[in-house]
C-alpha cells in the first residue's frame, strides 16, 4: 500500500498531549489530514464514519484498548480495515507478539523524543510504500 499526503490518518491515544505530539510529527512529514480519538471506542465510531489510510494507536487505553480496537476492526472490516501501528510504553515480548498476531503493521515503543517518533513514523510509511 502506498500513502500520500492527502490520506486521512487517525491518531488514538488517551493522553491529549501525546496526540498533539503525534499530530505535530505527522504535520512535519506533510500529513495534515489527521483526526484524533481518545480511546478505541471513539476510534471505531470515527472509522465507521470516515475512511482512514492508517491508524496510529496507543496499546493501553480504557475502556477499549488497542488490542480490542484492532480485533474489532478485523471483525467488522476484514481486509478493508485500515492498517494499524501501535505505540506503547510496554516493550514486553508478549505485547509485541500479541500486536503482531492481531495484524499490527508495527509496534513503536515509547517514550521517545518527537524527532525519534517522527523517524519511526517515516520509516513505517517508507516500508509500507515499498
Amino acid at each position: 500500500m502506498t500513502y500520500n499526503r492527502d490520506d486521512a490518518i487517525l491518531v488514538v491515544d488517551d493522553v491529549a498531549t501525546m496526540r498533539q505530539v503525534i499530530r505535530s510529527c505527522l504535520n512535519q512529514l506533510g500529513y495534515y489530514f489527521v483526526d484524533e480519538a481518545s480511546d478505541g471506542e471513539e476510534a471505531l465510531k470515527k472509522i465507521r464514519a470516515r475512511k482512514y489510510a492508517w491508524v496510529l494507536s496507543d496499546w493501553h487505553m480504557q475502556p477499549k484498548g488497542g488490542a480490542e480496537l484492532l480485533a474489532q476492526l478485523r471483525d467488522e472490516f476484514g481486509n478493508d480495515a485500515p492498517p494499524v501501528v501501535f505505540l506503547t510504553m510496554d516493550g514486553d515480548w508478549k505485547v509485541m507478539s500479541s500486536a503482531k498476531d492481531l495484524g499490527a503493521v508495527r509496534l513503536i515503543v515509547k517514550p521517545m523524543r518527537p524527532s525519534s517518533l517522527k523517524a519511526s513514523i517515516e520509516n513505517v510509511l517508507t516500508k509500507a510504500a515499498a
